[in-house]
């Protein structure tokens, strides 16, 4: 298969890069691709850029020139309902600062909430079916580092597994595209900017390995 790999920052790449063979390095359009090997799957890796925008322009820019079969945004997030270092994976994911009076929450004429198919979450969930420290559940973005309950307006955060600034764009520009996602993120915080300092540096790694798992064995499926 060829798989596409987003992260927002550096670190949410760097383990992915290490972890591919036979390297190359194309520029585009002001973005930096990295195409690889991994076992029997060609792999394609960029950094976005933090935010809904800058994830969903590097997006769109990789979907359009390379026709991959998937895509796995994988990095740190926070969470109000899971424990630091545990897993959470994209069953559904939606915007929470996507607000139109009289509308509601959700970009109109498009799914609310967007989700990846039965057959990758399903897979997902065979695959990782004996780890204990993920949970599978709706992930939330907006434009915005939460460290307080009050930031997420009206919107219904409690049942969400992550909260996150580029979930829901990769999801989003996935639609548009037609082409299939799974998002996995690490638990780097709960709502607190000082856990998420102290955490930065190792919870990247941790959701690298288990992006890699994946990839590793959606094959079989």
């Amino acid at each position: 298969m060829f798989v596409a790999f987003v992260g927002a920052m550096d670190v949410e790449i760097e383990y992915i890069l290490k972890a591919l063979s036979n390297i190359k390095k194309e520029e585009y359009r002001g973005y930096t691709f990295y195409l690889g090997d991994r076992g029997n799957n060609k792999v394609v890796v960029t950094r976005s850029g933090v935010g809904k925008v800058n994830m969903a322009v590097a997006l769109t820019i990789l979907l359009d020139k390379y026709h991959v079969d998937y895509v796995i945004n994988s990095g740190i997030a926070g969470s109000y309902n899971s424990k630091i270092g545990s897993t959470s994976i994209s069953t559904e994911v939606a915007y929470y600062d996507f607000i139109i009076p009289g509308y509601g929450f959700g970009v109109p004429r498009q799914p609310n909430p967007y989700k990846p198919s039965d057959d990758i979450v399903k897979a997902a969930k065979e695959i990782y079916k004996d780890d204990k420290n993920i949970q599978f559940g709706k992930i939330i973005s907006g434009d915005r580092f939460v460290t307080d309950i009050k930031d997420f307006d009206e919107y219904d955060y409690k049942n969400s597994v992550a909260v996150d600034m580029e979930s829901a764009s990769v999801a989003q520009v996935c639609y548009l595209f037609s082409t299939d996602f799974l998002i996995i993120r690490n638990v780097s915080d709960n709502l607190s900017a000082k856990e998420y300092n102290a955490n930065e540096s190792t919870e990247p790694d941790n959701c690298a390995k288990i992006a890699l798992k994946f990839i590793d064995n959606y094959n079989k499926y």
